[in-house]
């Protein structure tokens, strides 16, 4: 940006009080234009007629004992103004402190207080110098900070690294140790299931696995986008349905995904339809052997897939159902 210089006695300058205050604003604005526009004080003819709007203004006003009169203001008429007081030259001036033009006008003595097109880029020339030279400065400080940092880290980890690998080996086999020693003297019993009690199965999945499973069935990154919100939907749906187990819990996403179900946020909308079309569970655990496993089975006793949907809820396990039907 480019700033008009004026004196502080611009404004009573006698070639300004002969020019009248219309011709004080053009002069401020062809002084702005020349500068914005790197002109050297020169102003073109047309630029001259667009600097500023003179409509419902008078000038050149007289008064006598009975009337007065004068003319509407107009560019021309004001620019005449600062050319009579020699603040504006026309072609073919001959004022020896100021460059002949050949169309347009010129501003007297505009490089007392103006700089030069010239002055002008090389200064801008100049700060983008520095601002190139202090941007490099700059990102060769970050650079050797940074490669000091890294050293003083890789040391640090190159101190502590055996230190620390022995105290885990050490610890570790502390805990193996004890852990020996505590199933030779306190040995843990196998849970009996009891055929009256649904007891919770350790393939019961949680919000990681699930997505994880969902993802593999839709072929899609199960971390992005928005794992978050896929994380949150997929806990919500299995805090409300605990009873879900992981093959009843894969038949379903299987089902989901077959109707185009994008998202885990989908999921609630879906339960009713796969619960209409999946009658519930007539047992909660295997008549024969007591597990809680139950699975949909076909007629044929396979287990359902998504190839051969239909089938019928069984009373088995998959253990027991495929014993019973070999025979």
């Amino acid at each position: 940006m480019v700033w008009v210089k004026l004196d502080e006695s611009f404004a009573t300058n006698p070639k300004v009080i002969e020019a009248g205050p219309l011709a004080l604003a053009m002069q401020v604005a062809g002084l702005c234009y020349a500068n914005t526009h790197l002109t050297d004080g020169r102003i073109p003819r047309a630029a001259a007629a667009t600097l500023l709007d003179f409509t419902g203004l008078g000038m050149r006003m007289w008064s006598g004992d009975v009337m007065g009169g004068g003319q509407e203001a107009e560019w021309h008429l004001v620019v005449e103004d600062l050319v009579d007081a020699g603040m504006w030259h026309e072609p073919g001036h001959d004022c020896p402190d100021c460059e002949p033009i050949e169309r347009g006008y010129v501003i007297h003595d505009y490089f007392e207080f103006q700089k030069s097109r010239e002055d002008v880029l090389a200064e801008r020339e100049q700060k983008r110098a520095a601002g190139r030279k202090g941007g490099q400065a700059r990102a060769q400080a970050h650079a050797k900070a940074g490669a000091k940092a890294g050293a003083k880290a890789g040391g640090e980890a190159d101190a502590k690294t055996p230190a620390q690998a022995d105290a885990s080996i050490q610890a570790g086999a502390q805990a193996r140790a004890q852990a020996e020693r505590q199933a030779e003297s306190k040995p843990v019993p196998d849970p009996v299931p009891d055929k009256d009690t649904h007891t919770p199965r350790d393939d019961k999945l949680p919000a990681e696995a699930a997505l994880d499973l969902w993802a593999q069935i839709t072929k899609t990154n199960p971390t992005r986008p928005w794992v978050k919100k896929r994380l949150a939907a997929a806990g919500d749906f299995l805090r409300q349905h605990p009873e879900l187990e992981a093959p009843d819990l894969e038949a379903f996403l299987r089902y989901a995904a077959a109707n185009d179900c994008a998202e885990p946020a989908g999921w609630p909308s879906w339960w009713p339809r796969w619960q209409a079309k999946r009658p519930p569970l007539p047992r909660p655990v295997c008549d024969l052997c007591g597990s809680s496993g139950i699975v949909m089975v076909t007629e044929s006793g396979g287990i359902v897939t998504p190839e051969d949907p239909a089938g019928v809820y069984s009373e088995r396990c998959p253990e027991c159902t495929v014993r019973e039907a070999s025979g």
